[in-house]
C-alpha cells in the first residue's frame, strides 16, 4: 500500500526466481506493471507486457493463470495515482483470466496496442 519502491525492488527478485510456477510468475509479472505505473515508468510498461507476452507464449497450450486481482483492483479504483490508467489496467486484469493460451495471447496484443503511455 503505497510502498512501491519496496514492492518493485522486491518483485524484480522474485522474478529471477527460476523455480518460480508459472502462476505466480503471470500474477508477479502484472503487479510489476502495476508498480511501474505507480512509479511513473509507464515508459517501461510496453517492454514488461513483451516480456509477459513471451513468457506466456512458452507455455503448453491449455496454460491459464489462476490469479485473482481482487485486492489490487479495489486499491487501483481508489488511489488517485492510477486514475489515468484504470480502464487500461481493469482490461489487463480481465485478460489475465483467459482459460487457454491464444486468447491470452490475443488478448494481450490488444492490451498493449491499447496501451497509451
Amino acid at each position: 500500500m503505497g510502498r512501491y519502491g519496496e514492492a518493485e525492488r522486491r518483485l524484480g527478485e522474485l522474478l529471477k526466481k527460476l523455480d518460480l510456477d508459472a502462476n505466480s510468475s503471470v500474477g508477479l509479472r502484472v503487479a510489476d506493471i502495476v508498480t511501474a505505473l505507480a512509479l511513473k515508468k509507464a515508459n517501461t510498461v510496453s517492454q514488461k507486457l513483451q516480456e509477459l507476452r513471451t513468457f506466456v507464449s512458452g507455455q503448453p497450450e491449455s496454460f491459464h493463470a489462476d490469479w485473482s486481482f481482487d485486492g489490487t483492483t479495489y486499491f487501483i479504483q481508489t488511489e488517485q495515482v492510477f486514475a489515468r490508467y484504470r480502464t487500461w489496467l481493469m482490461e489487463l486484469f480481465a485478460v489475465v483470466k483467459f482459460k487457454d493460451r491464444a486468447a491470452l495471447l490475443a488478448a494481450l496484443d490488444r492490451v498493449q496496442a491499447g496501451f497509451k503511455p
